[in-house]
C-alpha cells in the first residue's frame, strides 16, 4: 500500500473512531449531524452534511442539515416531495451510494435550486434502520469550494459512516420511543387521577347543580317577577351551566363522559355545524369547508363530535387574533390519519394559517388545564376534552404543527359499515295519556324535592323513595307508569336496579339519572330506557319522559319479549 494511501486510511480510521465515540452520546439528529460534520469536513473538505428520512411510501422526505460556518450551524428541518423532485426521488430509490459529480450538469437536479444554493458535487449514501425505515446520509460541495468528486476510498469512508449513523439513529429512535412511552404512561396516570377526581366530585357536585338549575327553571316559569329579576335568574343559571360544562369536560378528559353513540354520516355533521362554526368567527377569520364525498360513516355521539369540532375551530380562531383562514375537511384515512382511499378510517381535519406551535408547546397541548391563554379566557380543557371524546369513540386525535406554518388537528375515527341511524322524531301522541304515576328513586332529599316540584308542576303524580330496596317494594304496591332512578343509590347502583326492574316489568319505561356515566352495556339496546346526565334542565327531563312515553305507546313489550327469547 502506498504511503499516501496508507496514511489516508489511517486518518479515516481515526475519524471513524472519533465518530463512534461522539455518536454514543448523541441524543437527537442534530447531535448525529454535528458528530459527522466535524470528521467529514476534516477528511473530505465538505462543509455540509445532511440526513434524509423517507416515509413508508417513499413519497415524502424529511431533511436535516448541518453546515460548517464559523462553527456548526443547523438549518431548520424541511419537508420535500419525491413526486415533485427528481433528485429526491432518486435518493429515495437508491440502494447504492449516489454520486453526482456536478449538480449543474445532472438532469435530475432542479437548476433553479442549484443556482440559488450553489450546489456542486452531491453524494448520498443510503442507510436502513433495524425497523426497515429508509434514510440517507448526504454531503457535498457548494459554491467556491468547487467540484469535489470523491474517489472510491472516500465513498467507502462515507459508506462506513452511514453504517455507524444507522446504528446511532436507531438508538436515538428507540430512546425517543422509550421516552414517548414513558410520557404516555405518565399522561395516562394523570388522566386516571383526573378521572378519579371527576368521578369523585361528579355525583355530589352535579346534585348541587341539579338543585340550583331546577329551582331557577321553576322560578322563571312560575313566578311573577320583573324582567330585571328574570335577568338576574338567567345570569345565575348561566353560571350554573358553566359549572356543569366544567364537570362534563372533566369527565370527557377521563373518557367517562355520557354519550349516546349512533352511526352518523360525518359529512352531514360537518355540513350541519358549519353555520354555527362561522357564527363563532370574527369577520377577519374565514372558514373554508371541503367535504370529500368518500369518507363514510362513524359510530360516535353526534353532540360530542360537534363539541370536538367547535373546540378545534375556537382554538384555531384564538391562535389568529390578527386574522387568517381555517380549513375544515373530511377524507378517507388510514389509522395514522394519512390520506388513503382504501383506508378503514375516516378523518376530519381542522387547519389554520396561524403561527403554529413550538415542539415544547405541542408536547403539552393535550395536557388537562394547560393553556397559553390569559386568565379567564380558557380552562385548558378544550383539547384534553376533545381527545377524550375521540378516544372514547375508538379513534385518535393527532396534532401536526410547525412554527410559522400553522397548526393542523386530525380527528381519525373507525369507519362503520352500518347504515346511518334514523333521525330522532318527536312523537305526536299525547304524553299525559301514557304516563301518570312516576316512581322517583333518589337518595338526595334536595334533588328529590326539586325534581318532584318540576314533575308535579306538569301534572305528574310522584311517589319518591330513597333506596333500591324501597323501589322494589313500591313497584309491588303502587301502579307505576315510569321510573326515574338515580345511579348513585346507597344500596345498589342504578344500572343494576334498572336490570332488576327490567326482569320484572318488561315494558316499564326507566329514566336513569347520573352525574358519573355508568356502564350500560347490558341495557344499551333497551328501547324503554334512557340516560340523563346531571345536572339537567326542566325541559330536558320532561323531554326524556315524553320520549319514553312515546316508546311505551309502541310495541315495546313485544320487542323486549322477543329479545329475551333470542329472536332479535
Amino acid at each position: 500500500m502506498a504511503p499516501d494511501r496508507a496514511s489516508r486510511q489511517l486518518a479515516y480510521s481515526e475519524s471513524l473512531l472519533a465518530i463512534s465515540r461522539a455518536l454514543i452520546l448523541a441524543r437527537g439528529i442534530d447531535d448525529v449531524l454535528g458528530a459527522l460534520l466535524a470528521e467529514i469536513h476534516k477528511q473530505l473538505g465538505y462543509r455540509h452534511v445532511w440526513i434524509y428520512e423517507m416515509d413508508a411510501q417513499g413519497e415524502e422526505v424529511s431533511l436535516w442539515m448541518a453546515v460548517e460556518q464559523d462553527g456548526v450551524q443547523f438549518a431548520p428541518p424541511q419537508r420535500l416531495s419525491a413526486r415533485e423532485d427528481a433528485l429526491v426521488r432518486a435518493v429515495a430509490e437508491a440502494r447504492e451510494p449516489l454520486v453526482i459529480p456536478d449538480a449543474r450538469d445532472d438532469p435530475r437536479t432542479d437548476k433553479r435550486i442549484v443556482d440559488a444554493l450553489g450546489n456542486r458535487t452531491i453524494v448520498n449514501v443510503p442507510l436502513r434502520l433495524s425497523n426497515g425505515q429508509h434514510y440517507a446520509l448526504g454531503t457535498g460541495s457548494f459554491g467556491d469550494d468547487g467540484v469535489r468528486v470523491p474517489d472510491d476510498g472516500a465513498v467507502q469512508f462515507l459508506s462506513t459512516i452511514a453504517v455507524q449513523t444507522a446504528v446511532a439513529i436507531d438508538r436515538v429512535r428507540i430512546d425517543r420511543e422509550r421516552r414517548r412511552l414513558s410520557e404516555e404512561v405518565l399522561r395516562a396516570r394523570k388522566l386516571e387521577a383526573v378521572g378519579q377526581l371527576a368521578g369523585g366530585v361528579a355525583h355530589d357536585f352535579n346534585n348541587l347543580l341539579t338543585v340550583i338549575l331546577g329551582v331557577l327553571d321553576v322560578s322563571v316559569e312560575t313566578l311573577e317577577i320583573s324582567e330585571s329579576d328574570r335577568d338576574a335568574l338567567r345570569l345565575a343559571r348561566s353560571a350554573a351551566e358553566r359549572g356543569a360544562t366544567l364537570t362534563h369536560q372533566l369527565l370527557a378528559v377521563a373518557s367517562r363522559s355520557v354519550g349516546s353513540r349512533e352511526v352518523i354520516d360525518v359529512n352531514t355533521v360537518v355540513d350541519d355545524v358549519s353555520g354555527l362554526l362561522r357564527s363563532m368567527l370574527p369577520s377577519h377569520v374565514a372558514l373554508d369547508v371541503d367535504l370529500d364525498p368518500t369518507p363514510g360513516r362513524a359510530e360516535v355521539d353526534r353532540g360530542q363530535l360537534e363539541q370536538v369540532l367547535m373546540n378545534l375551530v375556537v382554538n384555531a380562531r384564538d391562535a389568529m387574533p390578527e386574522g387568517g383562514r381555517i380549513f375544515v375537511s373530511t377524507f378517507r384515512a388510514t389509522e395514522a390519519g394519512d390520506p388513503d382511499a382504501a383506508g378503514g378510517h375516516l378523518a376530519i381535519a381542522v387547519r389554520d394559517t396561524g403561527p403554529g406551535m413550538t415542539s415544547e408547546l405541542a408536547e403539552r397541548a393535550f395536557e388537562p388545564f394547560f393553556t397559553t391563554k390569559r386568565a379567564g379566557e380558557g380552562t385548558g380543557l378544550g383539547l384534553a376534552t376533545s381527545r377524550g371524546i375521540v378516544q372514547r369513540a375508538g379513534g385518535r386525535l393527532r396534532l401536526d404543527t410547525t412554527p410559522g406554518e400553522g397548526t393542523r388537528f386530525v380527528v381519525c375515527l373507525p369507519r362503520s359499515r352500518e347504515p346511518a341511524s334514523p333521525a330522532a322524531t318527536r312523537s305526536e301522541s299525547p304524553v299525559r295519556a301514557a304516563v301518570d304515576q312516576i316512581l322517583l328513586v333518589e337518595d338526595d332529599p334536595d334533588v328529590a324535592r326539586v325534581m318532584r316540584v318540576m314533575l308535579e308542576h306538569r301534572g305528574y303524580a310522584v311517589h319518591r323513595v330513597g333506596t333500591a330496596h324501597d323501589a322494589i317494594s313500591a313497584l309491588d304496591t303502587a301502579g307505576v307508569d315510569l321510573v326515574i332512578l338515580d345511579h348513585g343509590l346507597p344500596d345498589l347502583p342504578g344500572a343494576e336496579l334498572a336490570s332488576t326492574i327490567r326482569e320484572r316489568e318488561l315494558a316499564l319505561p326507566i329514566l336513569l339519572v347520573s352525574g358519573d356515566p355508568p356502564d350500560l352495556e347490558e341495557l344499551a339496546d333497551d328501547p324503554a330506557l334512557a340516560l340523563l346526565q346531571k345536572p339537567f334542565s326542566m325541559s330536558e327531563i320532561l323531554g326524556q319522559i315524553e320520549r319514553l312515553a312515546s316508546a311505551r305507546n309502541g310495541d315495546v313489550s313485544a320487542t323486549l319479549g322477543r329479545r329475551r327469547n333470542g329472536d332479535v
